[in-house]
């Protein structure tokens, strides 16, 4: 049930994610023990190839092999986190609660679609 779920906010994610412009162009599943996965995202409307770093963060109180059930976080950031207290580049954050996933979802992505407006220039036309 617990890969199920881990699975669900994964595939949620990915598609809000692709509905409001951006896409998946790599996963990395070969972390160390404090992140499951980073995805490198990218913009594909304004802000055209603005990339993105999404990060599973796992909870540092788990102790077994399948980080994937232990995702409790997602943060975005401008690039790799150099450890799991690394917030400088951070952008955008959620934790997954329980009754919450989908607002939260909407909000992350929200915050980094805003993140992407602030990045865009539109070209002054004369």
């Amino acid at each position: 049930m617990a890969a199920n779920k881990a699975m669900d906010f994964r595939t949620l994610l990915r598609d809000r994610l692709d509905h409001d412009g951006w896409e998946v162009a790599a996963i990395d599943d070969d972390t160390d023990w404090w992140v499951d996965q980073h995805w490198r995202i990218r913009s594909v409307r304004q802000a055209n190839g603005l990339t993105l770093f999404v990060n599973f963060m796992v909870d540092p109180q788990y102790e077994e092999a399948d980080k994937s059930s232990a995702v409790w976080s997602i943060t975005a950031s401008t690039c790799l986190p150099s450890g799991r207290t690394d917030t400088k580049s951070e952008v955008a954050a959620m934790v997954l609660k329980k009754g919450r996933l989908i607002p939260n979802l909407s909000g992350f992505v929200c915050q980094l679609n805003a993140y992407r407006d602030s990045r865009h220039r539109p070209q002054n036309v004369s």
